[in-house]
């Protein structure tokens, strides 16, 4: 079996131009919210592909 999916990824939107960078993951929401808050950090849900609503 692999590596565990983090539930959450935080990333730096001042970094990249179309693509920015990813800075942190974790599973603990509030925990990233307090080290990385702010309008430059913004923090994402992680899905499975199986999970995701059709695009």
């Amino acid at each position: 079996m692999g590596k565990k999916m983090p539930t959450y990824v935080v990333f730096n939107m001042s970094m990249g131009n179309n693509h920015h960078t990813p800075v942190a993951t974790g599973d603990n929401l509030d925990e990233l919210l307090v080290q990385y808050h702010g309008k430059a950090y913004q923090v994402m849900a992680v899905k499975p592909v199986f999970e995701r609503e059709e695009w």
